[in-house]
């Protein structure tokens, strides 16, 4: 991951609500589709500003994806494949450790 020390605390936004996601995949109910769903509000809040540009690859992707076909969210989730929505939740999980690096792994930050 890419190091981030000027950086520190810059991203205590993107660490909170990101913690919240995670928080909610790790302990939600339900396949990994229906916990990307519950998480869905926790990541639309988020911007390009919150988090570092590799961060934001991961969470633009997984909202992409979420948003597609001009339907709600849970028609997508019901759409994709259990594996699919576990990539995505894999993604989540990488974009949460690199705001926690980014923000010097601050976990008081949360």
């Amino acid at each position: 991951m890419t190091q981030h020390p000027i950086d520190a605390g810059r991203y205590r936004y993107g660490v909170e609500k990101l913690y919240n996601l995670v928080r909610h995949l790790a302990s939600g109910q339900g396949d990994a589709r229906s916990r990307l769903a519950g998480a869905y509000s926790e990541l639309v809040v988020l911007s390009e500003e919150n988090v570092p540009p590799e961060a934001w690859e991961l969470i633009a992707a997984a909202r992409t994806r979420l948003e597609a076909n001009g339907v709600t969210v849970e028609q997508n989730v019901r759409r994709m494949k259990n594996s699919t929505a576990g990539r995505l939740l894999s993604g989540l999980w990488k974009a949460y450790e690199i705001v926690l690096q980014a923000n010097g792994a601050n976990t008081s930050a949360v």
